[in-house]
């Protein structure tokens, strides 16, 4: 299977930026294109029987950093010369991650961990 395109959901932690790592040079070795998404949290507070989500202020800031954090990533995706898109969509992530690979016929999902799990490592020296 050749891969075409790599999509990269990100949080913008160490563990993103390792994954991005890794997707910036496989897209280089494949001459793929890279998508970067971004799925902001927006907070919602439980007060007893009550809920409470942050004014329209707080989320138009949310977004608005998630978006400089979104341009600074594509930036060093542009300087690596790879041929990329970015977005940001709001949801469930998980729903948010399979609808955008299934829209944009994506080839493979790169995504940093936090090593709890049974997932593949690359290590120093292999």
């Amino acid at each position: 299977m050749q891969i075409k395109q790599i999509l990269v959901p990100t949080d913008f932690s160490e563990n993103a930026q390792h994954a991005l790592d890794y997707a910036i040079d496989l897209a280089k070795q494949c001459s793929a294109k890279l998508h970067l998404l971004h799925t902001p949290v927006i907070p919602t507070y439980l007060l007893m029987d009550l809920s409470y989500s942050p004014g329209p202020e707080a989320i138009t800031r949310i977004l608005n950093e998630a978006q400089d954090s979104l341009d600074a990533q594509a930036e060093r995706v542009e300087a690596a010369g790879v041929e990329h898109f970015s977005a940001i969509r709001e949801g469930t992530v998980h729903e948010v991650i399979r609808d955008y690979a299934k829209e944009h016929d994506v080839d493979l999902v790169v995504v940093g961990t936090h090593g709890r799990s049974g997932g593949i490592r690359k290590t120093a020296g292999s």
